[in-house]
């Protein structure tokens, strides 16, 4: 994303754009029973064997744009 973004605002002629980035640590639950599971261990529920599924984290949300506009 921030790539991305250096790339086309100098390009695009928006040389005082501004991007901040909040980022969110990927919580996993289990698609079985809902029991949390750790990120850094196998995918898989030590209480029922269900496979692992991202619950939060994996979302991308525009939360504000300014904008200065200029009358020609």
């Amino acid at each position: 994303m921030r790539t991305a973004f250096e790339l086309c605002r100098g390009e695009r002629g928006y040389g005082d754009a501004e991007l901040e980035l909040v980022t969110e640590r990927a919580r996993w639950s289990c698609r079985a029973c809902g029991s949390g599971l750790r990120a850094d261990a196998v995918l898989r529920c030590e209480l029922c064997g269900g496979e692992g599924r991202l619950a939060a984290g994996g979302e991308l949300v525009l939360d504000r744009v300014e904008l200065d506009v200029v009358e020609a």
